[in-house]
């Protein structure tokens, strides 16, 4: 309890009682009532100017004698409260002259009678300090009357005693509030001032408690790496075409071909129980199951003979259809439809693929969208001669992780020896591609620098597996999951690990031009899977001089 929360309390006493004025009234007219009083039984007109004393004197086992003392063995007089005689003994540091607390005196050293104390405010003493009491100790000095607590005076010389509060005194606090009937109590005792002048502070307690944030308040969310590029929006399905064919396989043709495959199986002692056309968007697949006894390869060695009966441009021939039990013979219809891309996006299966890196390549036999995971292949090798779609299956690669995949998780790193195959993905440059800080275009076209692209892969190669080795985690979705968690310190170097695929369009004729590519391939095609560094390579040669 310090100067400025006393200050605060009596402030709010005077706003309570209407600024203390008529508190001030009542007491007046109290003490001018109660003066005439003690002046009729010759108690306060025959005291005499005692000297002021140096201080507050404790509780003397007998009072000295006085002429008030006389009167207020007959009249009624306030509560006398004497202490009891065993703590007595333990109070040392007192003196013995100054063992009575409840003298009270006014600021020019007299002594007051009855409540007359009670109208003085409590000024602050000369040396500008309030005293701070205890309440559970009765050396406060507190009056209660019909207002609640009335702040008292202290004597002069309280420095003393409220620097060493005596614990022998609460038995008298006890005694002077055990009357709970008496509309007034004054705590007195008889000495040889005629009264003593009541002095003490209001004490409030105020119990402050440590605020608690509410548990949903607390931020406990996973880190989120979309929140990066907060207002990205996936490119739209409509921007792709979708091409309807209007020819499709009829039944005439499909009972034709049929027709035809029992004929030359027959004819060359190959009896069939039954057969079942799957038709699909340009090859039907023909499931035969052969006769008992029949040997698959006996049915491999007539493809040519079907081809030729068929009229077929070239038919393949699957012995056996894994998982069925039968022998496939696959015959391209005569109107091949257009496989869109727009449908393949649309696909559901593609949609609600759970992959990392989901890529939808087309239509399967059974004219169901094929997907596939990039992450769990983990490298691709895309060969073919020239026009065979080498360079469509990449686009529609690229287009796939592009619909499903954040700018934050994904990056491409595109070689194109030809040039001209993925320049319009620059447009991209700023979301999804990769490159080189000493690089000005993002899509590699001269083979010299696609060396340093290269070579600077193995290098984020290395440092995000050393990443993984603090974190101990095993892989990119680990250690990405760890991160999102947060259970890994920004602030030791971690960071989110976006996939970053590198597709190359020629790779025969990047190795031709650059023999210094073969290194950091091999490097990255062996160690990169797992930390989410993938290589697609496409070539129209793919043997050993090539694909070393």
């Amino acid at each position: 309890i310090n100067r400025n929360f006393i200050n605060k309390v009596n402030e709010a006493g005077n706003v309570v009682v209407d600024k203390s004025g008529k508190v001030v009234e009542i007491l007046k007219h109290k003490v001018v009532l109660h003066g005439r009083a003690a002046g009729e039984d010759g108690a306060a007109e025959d005291v005499p100017e005692p000297a002021p004393k140096p201080g507050p004197k404790a509780a003397a086992p007998q009072p000295a004698p006085s002429k008030a003392a006389e009167p207020a063995a007959q009249k009624p007089a306030p509560i006398r409260v004497e202490r009891p005689s065993e703590p007595v003994a333990a109070r040392k540091s007192v003196p013995e002259e100054d063992e009575n607390p409840f003298l009270e005196l006014t600021p020019d050293g007299k002594p007051v009678a009855g409540e007359t104390a009670a109208e003085q405010t409590p000024p602050p003493a000369e040396d500008g300090e309030f005293i701070e009491v205890d309440l559970s100790r009765p050396e406060g000095r507190v009056v209660i009357g019909r207002s609640g607590l009335v702040e008292l005076e202290r004597p002069a010389v309280r420095d003393a005693v409220a620097a060493e509060p005596a614990p022998e005194e609460v038995p008298e606090r006890e005694a002077a509030q055990s009357d709970p009937d008496a509309p007034f109590t004054e705590i007195t005792v008889l000495d040889d001032a005629p009264a003593a002048e009541p002095e003490g502070v209001v004490v409030t307690v105020e119990a402050n408690e440590a605020k608690l944030l509410d548990e949903k308040a607390i931020p406990t969310e996973s880190y989120d790496p979309l929140k990066d590029l907060v207002n990205y929006r996936k490119p739209p399905v409509t921007l792709l075409e979708d091409y309807i064919s209007d020819s499709e396989v009829s039944d005439e043709e499909i009972f034709e071909n049929k027709t035809k495959i029992e004929e030359t199986l027959k004819y060359f002692g190959i009896p069939i129980q039954r057969i079942k056309a799957t038709v699909g968007p340009t090859v039907t697949l023909y499931e035969i199951v052969q006769a008992q006894g029949i040997k698959i390869s006996k049915v491999q060695g007539l493809e040519n003979d079907i081809a030729q009966s068929l009229k077929a441009l070239g038919i393949r021939i699957i012995a056996p259809i894994p998982g069925k039990g039968t022998i496939g013979i696959e015959v391209p219809n005569r109107d091949k439809q257009v496989v869109s891309m727009y449908s393949a996006v649309r696909s559901l299966r593609f949609q609600e693929s759970k992959a990392e890196l989901p890529v939808v390549i087309g239509r399967t036999i059974q004219n169901e969208n094929y997907v596939f995971d990039l992450a769990k292949m983990p490298h691709l090798l895309v060969a073919g001669a020239t026009g065979q779609g080498k360079s469509v299956g990449l686009n529609a690669i690229i287009t796939s992780l592009l619909y499903r995949k954040h700018p934050a998780q994904l990056k491409f790193v595109m070689i194109d020896p030809k040039m001209v195959e993925f320049s319009l993905y620059a447009k991209i440059e700023r979301h999804f591609l990769a490159k080189m800080e000493s690089e000005d275009d993002a899509i590699i076209t001269d083979p010299k620098k696609a060396v340093y692209t290269l070579n600077s892969l193995c290098t984020e190669m290395d440092n995000r597996l050393e990443l993984c080795k603090k974190a101990g985690a095993r892989n990119i979705a680990e250690y990405n999951e760890k991160f999102t968690s947060r259970r890994l310190n920004p602030m030791n170097g971690h960071r989110y690990l976006p996939y970053i695929v590198v597709v190359v369009d020629e790779f025969a004729d990047l190795i031709m031009t650059a023999r210094e590519v073969e290194g950091p391939v091999m490097r990255l095609a062996q160690k990169a899977r797992a930390i989410g560094i993938h290589l697609i390579i496409a070539t129209q040669r793919p043997d050993v001089k090539v694909i070393t």
